[in-house]
């Protein structure tokens, strides 16, 4: 009842990358999709300070699909999907340009 154990988390972030809804979203006075991403970005480098197994996943669903941005490598056993999160891969957690 009373175990203090710190576990680690999964998160999954889903981003609607519409360029509609977000030219709506900036004409209406509200954030660009570069600025909710910085700070999704700051978020995500938070959760990851709260536990060093914390994983994240990062997916970007546009009318066309979707695809994972980035995905933490798997901590035991398995792989985070080719290039996903190193350098050259989708997204890079270091910056957003």
């Amino acid at each position: 009842a009373g175990d203090d154990l710190d576990l680690p988390s999964s998160l999954i972030v889903i981003l609607d990358m519409d360029r509609r809804a977000w030219a709506k979203s900036v004409a209406a006075g509200g954030p660009s999709a570069p600025d909710v991403t910085e700070s999704l970005l700051v978020f995500i480098r938070a959760f990851f300070l709260l536990h060093g197994g914390n994983q994240v996943t990062v997916i970007a669903a546009h009318p066309g699909g979707g695809e994972i941005l980035y995905q933490s490598p798997r901590a035991i056993g398995g792989s985070a999907p080719e290039g996903a999160g190193k350098k050259g891969g989708v997204l890079e957690m270091d910056s957003f340009d």
